[in-house]
């Protein structure tokens, strides 16, 4: 059974391996795993659109005086490492992961 939609037009469900009905009305859009693909659209997809670049990544992980909030007690080791080296200027990322996180929290969590 199609179903049908005031935006996008009737449209058909079809599972993967499943029988494409022969019976169809011309606006009905086939969808699905199981549908089959039009030899334009298969090209396209094959083509693909261009892909856009993606913006440069910032220096550092905060700006100058941008401060991350206070990760909660429970976060990962991970958080409380990115936040150290925030609040403590003179803390490297490799330092900061020396601590243990209990040492983390007990230095920066409050």
């Amino acid at each position: 059974m199609a179903k049908a939609n005031a935006v996008t037009g009737s449209s058909l469900y079809i599972p993967a391996g499943g029988p494409v009905p022969d019976e169809l009305q011309p606006d009905v859009r086939l969808v699905g795993p199981g549908a089959p693909v039009a030899v334009a659209e298969a090209e396209t997809a094959a083509d693909g659109p261009e892909a856009e670049p993606l913006p440069p990544l910032p220096d550092e992980a905060y700006p100058p005086g941008a401060v991350p909030l206070r990760p909660n007690v429970n976060a990962p080791k991970a958080d409380w490492v990115t936040y150290a080296v925030a609040v403590d200027g003179t803390l490297g990322y490799e330092t900061a992961d020396e601590l243990t996180k209990a040492e983390l929290v007990k230095r920066y969590g409050g």
